[in-house]
């Protein structure tokens, strides 16, 4: 749902697929997202706040920045 809000309202976004990505193990997102204390996906981090889940509050204030 996150995906399909930011595409329906243009807002650039960066998929990251966790178990294909060649650059980091499953494995190494995982911890590294336990590490963040994120505990669900998606994960979206924009350049002022992250949070994870799809948080429909948070994707509208995308659009007034």
């Amino acid at each position: 749902m996150t995906k399909k809000f930011l595409e329906q309202k243009g807002i650039p976004f960066i998929e990251i697929n966790t178990e294909t990505d060649e650059n980091k193990s499953f494995q190494e997102y995982i911890q590294e997202f336990k590490e963040q204390e994120f505990h669900s996906f998606p994960i979206v981090k924009t350049p002022t706040e992250s949070w994870c889940d799809y948080r429909l509050d948070k994707l509208h204030n995308l659009l007034t920045k």
